[in-house]
């Protein structure tokens, strides 16, 4: 089971324990760094546990047994609100084709507050033929009383072992590996997609810009955060919309760049201070109903 997603041979020895044994519970929670295969995992599993096939469940048809609640498929493309949580709730009331429904709830930390009030119930009372799976990279923004009914399962950062399986054919110098394994912190996916697209070139930009933004005076600082709050397609806000969602994409993306390669810095007293400022800018700028240019100023201020 769960064959194709690399490293995590103690959460697969697990879960293959637990099948076999009839351990199985209702609800789990997955959380560890974001890009390290969390959300794979739960993919892979849920063929697993409901008998789908890979072809259904990695197409864009799902398995008629599994739902999959995401933030960027929700009415607002940044957060899962009560709405999702109806339609979790009429899944629930068809009956299962297969072994077992699953449902798996991506970036679970966007669900709202009534959006987490409105799933209790149904984590209270469980069917016996139904799992959760909650995927997070966020654990703290979830509410107690959901914390409280799942097990949670840590997926750990990949080793280095895990970087060679992928290299493939990919042409890289022994250099580029070093630097993408320690830039990476053990985000196993964000390497495949930086090879994927591409982009080795975009971090180097996104550290020269960081030098330069480290630089730059207070003014040119605030401007900056006012150009990368603001959306850059006419009349979408950032918030609204699928291309306003993509700038915001974007910007984590850009923040994460930022925040790995300070990673990479010597821990001087100074690096490790806007470390920690940009690990808890990347965290507020994970929940929407924060204002973008007012953290990144406040960011900027700091610096």
């Amino acid at each position: 089971m769960v064959s194709r997603v690399v490293g995590f041979s103690k959460i697969k020895a697990f879960y293959s324990k637990t099948l076999e044994h009839g351990g199985l519970l209702h609800a789990y929670l997955f959380t560890g760094q974001e890009q390290i295969g969390k959300r794979l995992f739960a993919l892979e599993l849920a063929e697993e546990l409901t008998g789908s096939t890979a072809l259904r469940l990695y197409s864009s048809i799902a398995s008629p047994d599994v739902l999959i609640v995401d933030p960027a498929d929700s009415e607002s493309g940044h957060s899962i609100s009560i709405t999702e949580i109806r339609k979790i709730k009429n899944f629930l009331t068809l009956h299962a084709q297969g072994l077992r429904k699953v449902v798996i709830i991506n970036d679970a930390h966007t669900m709202t507050d009534e959006a987490q009030n409105g799933l209790l119930k149904m984590l209270e009372e469980p069917s016996p033929t139904t799992v959760f799976i909650f995927v997070t990279a966020y654990r703290d923004q979830l509410l107690p009383t959901v914390l409280s009914r799942c097990q949670e399962v840590a997926f750990p950062d990949h080793p280095r072992a895990s970087f060679e399986k992928i290299w493939g054919d990919a042409k890289l110098s022994d250099a580029q590996k070093d630097f993408l394994f320690a830039f990476s912190h053990g985000r196993l996916g964000l390497v495949i997609d930086i090879l994927k697209n591409n982009s080795i070139g975009d971090i180097k930009k996104s550290a020269e810009e960081f030098s330069n933004l480290v630089a730059a005076d207070l003014n040119d600082r605030f401007v900056m955060a006012r150009e990368l709050a603001e959306p850059r397609h006419s009349g979408r806000g950032p918030d609204t919309g699928s291309s306003g969602e993509k700038d915001h994409a974007i910007l984590n993306t850009k923040v994460l760049y930022w925040m790995l390669y300070m990673g990479t810095r010597p821990r001087d007293q100074k690096n490790s201070r806007v470390l920690r400022g940009l690990l808890t800018l990347h965290t507020v700028l994970s929940q929407p109903q924060y204002n973008t240019q007012m953290a990144l100023e406040e960011f900027f201020l700091k610096l």
